[in-house]
């Protein structure tokens, strides 16, 4: 990977199903978890053979958390939305529970905890499931 603080797709990609050539910097997801990310993102979660599709989730559900922390929008509330209906064609149960959680966010933006969104907490409650 040529720059892990920049990397395209395609490098998110191969590393998300070969993730022992490389490991990622500490907090990686920040950098990964981008709106311009979220469809493959969302691919990567979708796919239960890729290695990382947990952790695709936890930039996903940072991708929403850090929507709602923050007083300056890295993105538009439509773009957010535009992902989650998008996501509600999954059939996979994660990720339609990550899309009801995040709408309830988005209505009561009040029940927004750090650690559930933005650390992983709620995505890695779907490796014991």
């Amino acid at each position: 990977m040529k720059d892990p603080w920049n990397p395209t797709k395609e490098e998110i990609r191969q590393w998300a199903y070969e993730s022992d050539k490389f490991l990622p910097p500490q907090d990686w997801e920040l950098v990964v978890g981008r709106i311009e990310n979220s469809k493959l993102l969302l691919e990567l979660t979708c796919d239960e053979t890729c290695p990382q599709n947990i952790w695709a989730l936890s930039c996903l559900y940072f991708l929403v958390g850090d929507y709602i922390r923050r007083k300056i929008k890295p993105y538009s509330l439509e773009d957010l939305l535009n992902v989650l209906e998008e996501a509600k064609k999954s059939n996979v149960s994660y990720v339609t529970r990550w899309v009801e959680k995040s709408y309830d966010l988005i209505k009561d933006p009040e029940r927004f905890n750090y650690n559930e969104w933005c650390n992983g907490e709620l995505a890695n409650e779907e490796k014991v499931r």
